[in-house]
């Protein structure tokens, strides 16, 4: 299985502020590992966690453990 959690920058709000991706990226990964604790997702072997936060064409991907 695998545990994806999207989040979206507007690119002129990235332009103001280059910040805003390491923020989403914190922000994905907190609501991860609070997914990841859920008894529905324990219960998923092998799980893929990953994060994933779109910059108008651009994606940027983490995986989480």
């Amino acid at each position: 299985g695998v545990l994806i959690e999207f989040k979206y920058i507007k690119q002129e709000d990235y332009d103001k502020d280059k910040n805003l991706l390491l923020q989403k990226q914190e922000e994905a990964k907190v609501q991860v590992k609070r997914y990841m604790k859920t008894e529905e997702i324990k219960q998923i072997p092998k799980i893929k966690c990953y994060t994933v936060v779109a910059i108008k064409d651009k994606l940027f991907v983490e995986k989480i453990n």
